[in-house]
């Protein structure tokens, strides 16, 4: 018996002497690698799609935003009159009270709380290709969920841009007729006051233009870009920035956008307008671009900061709580180019 523990006891000293060797014969630890930290500033990220892929207005009240009606397809084969109203803090969305009028190439901005609809057209497809802009103006009130009819605009127009300043709204440019032989295009501006319910004649664009983008920034209005009529009957992409200030109802000029494009859209942030997306027109491609450029009105300069992550035209953009939002958009520029559902989160 006591032969047999002693076997035992030699058994287990071999048994710990080889495990001990495996163990410092064993190939070093690989040293942990830290993580790359996630950018700060100037980044874009992914957010849940939209409910459906769509060319949207984008408009922000009260820390939510409001996607007003769009369309399935460059030519308008559906024309949405829903609204859906995105929270950025839970990523969620819920249905409101649908537009009362169905319309698309619209324009809309809020203003006191309240969500104004300017212009447009009625109809799409392609038989409705050339049909001409309305002067309709409708206001949704987000916090009571229901809609109202305000007095109508002067001049009908679609592709026009609407923006708030100082209590007052203005309707920017525009066209009568897209796709036509008779084009009509916009150097008209009118002002809304909400108090009368009434529009008003301003000094007119010094170059008119419709598919522009017209932000706010430092008590001013800036229009940018957009397309003209040239003298072969067809359209020129514009780079032209034109200032306007409502103390002496002028226009000035700013700098150009860098980038000659189309089809984009903007939103302000801090004061600093960013304009995305888009497509270069004539460069061979009607492919949309992932650019975004930061124009400062302080500086009265230009930058360049970080690309989409998805290259859209024609998306839904608006800037909520210090960030830029992009909804929807489409791959290229064309007639009847199906949207996507992305939802793309700027932080500048």
């Amino acid at each position: 018996m006591q032969k047999k523990r002693i076997i035992l006891l030699g058994v287990l000293f071999i048994l710990s002497i080889v495990v001990n060797c495996s163990k410092d014969k064993s190939s070093p630890t690989e040293p942990e690698i830290d993580p790359v930290p996630e950018p700060t500033e100037d980044f874009w990220k992914l957010k849940s799609d939209m409910p459906t892929a769509k060319y949207p207005v984008a408009v922000t009240v009260n820390d939510k935003i409001y996607l007003m009606g769009g369309v399935s397809n460059t030519k308008g084969s559906i024309i949405y009159t829903t609204v859906d109203e995105y929270d950025p803090a839970t990523e969620t969305w819920t249905a409101k009270a649908e537009m009362p009028r169905q319309r698309w190439c619209f324009a809309a901005c809020a203003l006191d709380g309240k969500i104004h609809v300017a212009g447009g057209k009625k109809e799409g497809g392609e038989e409705h290709v050339d049909s001409s802009a309305i002067d309709w103006h409708d206001v949704f009130d987000p916090q009571a969920n229901t809609w109202e009819t305000k007095a109508s605009m002067e001049f009908p127009r679609m592709l026009l841009s609407l923006c708030a300043l100082n209590g007052k709204l203005y309707a920017i440019g525009g066209v009568y007729n897209y796709h036509s032989l008779d084009i009509a295009v916009y150097a008209a501006v009118e002002e809304y006051d909400p108090a009368t319910d009434t529009w008003t004649r301003k000094a007119d664009l010094k170059t008119k233009r419709y598919s522009q983008e017209a932000q706010v920034a430092g008590g001013k209005i800036f229009v940018i870009g957009g397309n003209n009529v040239n003298t072969k009957g067809g359209t020129d992409v514009e780079s032209t920035v034109e200032v306007y200030d409502s103390a002496t109802d002028s226009w000035t000029a700013a700098p150009d956008i860098p980038t000659y494009r189309d089809a984009y859209r903007s939103g302000v942030i801090d004061g600093k307008i960013y304009v995305v997306g888009g497509y270069v027109p004539w460069s061979g491609t009607t492919a949309a671009i992932k650019m975004n450029e930061m124009f400062d009105p302080a500086t009265n300069t230009w930058t360049e900061k970080a690309d989409m992550k998805k290259a859209v035209n024609w998306p839904g953009v608006c800037a909520c709580n210090g960030k830029l939002y992009v909804f929807g958009g489409g791959e290229a520029n064309g007639y009847g180019v199906p949207p996507f559902a992305y939802v793309q989160e700027y932080t500048p």
